[in-house]
């Protein structure tokens, strides 16, 4: 099974440095476009086909809302499973998970 996040807080990106250790299947969702530098990790899981980049935007792109809500949904609509850990109250992640327990 993959781990699919935007791996953008702090420790998100912790998460994805373990998983690549452990060479875990990726799907990266990248809200700013796929990076253009990539790390020996990230480099070496996509020769491998365990590293998926996304996004809905090219390379070096501005975030902005628009695209983070995209991501986030994307994220949440094709997750199996989902984990929490750190986020801000009543902010859009908050938002789209209150919602999410409310339709089911």
């Amino acid at each position: 099974m993959a781990l699919i996040s935007t791996f953008t807080s702090p420790q998100e990106r912790e998460i994805l440095c373990r998983a690549l250790a452990k060479k875990r299947p990726i799907i990266h969702v990248c809200p700013q476009g796929i990076p253009r530098e990539l790390s020996a990790e990230q480099h070496q899981a996509l020769i491998e086909n365990r590293l998926l980049f996304l996004s809905p935007q090219p390379s070096g792109s501005r975030l902005n809302k628009k695209v983070a809500t995209w991501c986030n949904e994307y994220v949440l609509r094709h997750a199996s499973e989902i984990w929490v850990g750190d986020i801000t109250p009543n902010g859009m992640l908050a938002t789209m998970l209150a919602s999410l327990t409310q339709d089911k």
